[in-house]
């Protein structure tokens, strides 16, 4: 399988006319790169495989890490769709799932549980329940 990551800088019209000589040679799966809003849009109607954003991306990420302190940002999957590690409240402990009412009262979706052990010599351990 062949695939093409183009991300030229700020040569927008270099990046736009690699981009059609790679589809005229027949490569299938393109990602690019945008910087700017109008690049998307221009993207978009190519028919690549993916528009790659990192600054917004990545700023976005930021801003999310900054405004919930006690949750660990893994990614975003879709637009609001994210994965995320957070601390089990105490008042949640020793209580299950489904009794904790997680997903009709926060609209979240547990996926995996992670818990931290001690070893008898004092090594953590980290286990991980899907």
């Amino acid at each position: 399988m062949i695939f093409v990551i183009v991300s030229m800088g700020d040569a927008f019209e270099s990046n736009i006319l690699t981009l059609e000589i790679l589809k005229e040679m027949g490569v299938k799966t393109i990602y690019s790169r945008a910087t700017k809003d109008i690049q998307v849009k221009i993207l978009e109607k190519m028919d690549i495989t993916e528009i790659l954003f990192p600054e917004k991306q990545e700023g976005r990420r930021f801003a999310l890490k900054l405004l919930n302190r006690d949750i660990r940002f893994i990614d975003e999957f879709a637009p609001d769709i994210y994965l995320i590690e957070v601390p089990v409240p105490e008042k949640f402990t020793r209580k299950s799932i489904l009794e904790l009412e997680i997903r009709s009262k926060y609209n979240v979706n547990v996926i995996g549980l992670k818990m931290v052990e001690k070893e008898s010599d004092g090594r953590e351990i980290q286990k991980m329940i899907m």
